[in-house]
């Protein structure tokens, strides 16, 4: 199966015509209708839910009002889409339209000099694509939840280690907002690039959890770097991703740590806005993550944010955001009060009450400034939500 906006982010199909906006594109395509001469009661025996219903209206000819009885017809089908070739209409009728909307149909136009079968062709090597692709991530997915057995592990290593090298690194490229059809396409230009690079077999491609995984087996850290460089030069715009790697050992057969990893690196350039990072430079949130293995310090730091933003609200004060700052600049008072556009004597006075609600002396720094770290470092990460499914 594959997604409507997915098809409709690929360059085949750029020149079709949406008359129904958003509505519906998160639908699947599992097969493709031809329409050409079934008649109004063929229509729902013929066409059904997960067909993209491809046609010319031919059985219509010109005549809208028969057209829009077919339409309708169609949609009551619950198809997953229609497409219809600019042949004998370029326009519905508006009731077409707004029915299409209601029951979150995606139809649309495309140029007659488009042929069906080359549609066809494509949209079938998306069916294909899409099944391998849901094959590997799942292959993915069990080896990093840990349910695949040592020997379903050491099979994947051994396709993705086709050069037989030493180590094996992974980078999780997370796509900040997810478009699949983007994606899918950033994957073809990766292969299409490393494909002109020799020694290009130690590099493996993946779609996974609205991103890219990229495997590279490597001989030494320098050349693991060099060619996840070249991957990410094959990303049109790499703003796009955030970017988390880290590198492994495939003797220790420890795929599943390697690529989780790699998808908290991915995390953490997140919560800290920043756009590439290795596992190795997380640093505290290492500690923190996973967090079904961290509940207390969660519960904790969900607590002393509650009192600050307590005070927040009661005084109409902002310690939450200066505690935020504070720890973004590392305890330094003169940056944080040009961040927030106050004097530092302000600053220091907010850093005082904040110790006064953490429960220590406002002398106090050492154990203060590293409960206050933790504390801001956890809250990045939104888990309020995780604390009520968990308690």
């Amino acid at each position: 199966m594959i997604l409507i906006s997915e098809m409709l982010g690929m360059a085949e199909f750029k020149e079709f015509r949406s008359l129904t906006g958003d509505f519906g594109i998160n639908k699947r395509i599992r097969d493709i209708g031809i329409h050409d001469y079934e008649s109004l009661e063929q229509i729902s025996e013929t066409f059904g839910e997960g067909d993209f219903v491809l046609t010319t209206l031919f059985v219509c000819r010109d005549d809208s009002k028969k057209a829009e009885e077919y339409i309708c017809a169609l949609l009551d089908a619950n198809v997953s889409a229609i497409a219809i070739k600019e042949v004998f209409f370029k326009e519905l009728p508006q009731r077409c339209v707004e029915k299409a909307k209601e029951k979150k149909i995606p139809l649309m136009f495309y140029p007659k000099d488009i042929y069906i079968e080359d549609i066809i062709v494509k949209i079938k090597d998306l069916l294909n694509d899409s099944k391998y692709s849901e094959n590997l991530e799942n292959k993915i997915k069990r080896i990093s939840e840990g349910l695949a057995s040592i020997e379903e592990e050491a099979y994947f290593i051994r396709d993705i280690n086709q050069e037989d090298l030493h180590n094996i690194g992974v980078a999780y490229l997370k796509q900040k907002n997810v478009n699949i059809g983007k994606i899918k396409s950033d994957v073809e230009n990766i292969r299409k690039v490393v494909s002109e690079v020799p020694g290009s077999k130690n590099i493996f491609l993946a779609v996974y959890d609205g991103g890219i995984m990229i495997f590279i087996d490597y001989e030494d850290e320098y050349k693991y770097k060099n060619d996840l460089d070249i991957c990410m030069s094959s990303v049109g715009d790499t703003t796009e991703y955030y970017v988390g790697y880290e590198i492994e050992s495939a003797e220790k057969i420890e795929l599943k740590k390697t690529i989780n990893n790699a998808i908290t690196a991915a995390r953490v350039c997140k919560f800290e806005n920043k756009d590439k990072m290795s596992f190795e430079d997380i640093g505290v949130y290492k500690m923190i993550l996973p967090e079904n293995k961290n509940l207390g310090m969660i519960k904790y730091s969900n607590e002393v944010i509650s009192k600050i933003k307590k005070y927040d609200l009661e005084y109409n004060s902002n310690l939450y955001k200066t505690a935020e700052k504070y720890i973004d600049n590392n305890g330094d008072v003169g940056k944080t009060a040009e961040d927030l556009n106050q004097h530092s004597n302000t600053i220091r006075y907010r850093v005082g009450k904040l110790k006064e609600l953490l429960g220590y002396d406002k002398k106090s720094n050492d154990s203060f400034y590293v409960e206050l770290y933790m504390t801001m470092k956890v809250s990045k990460l939104g888990m309020n939500e995780f604390i009520r499914r968990s308690v």
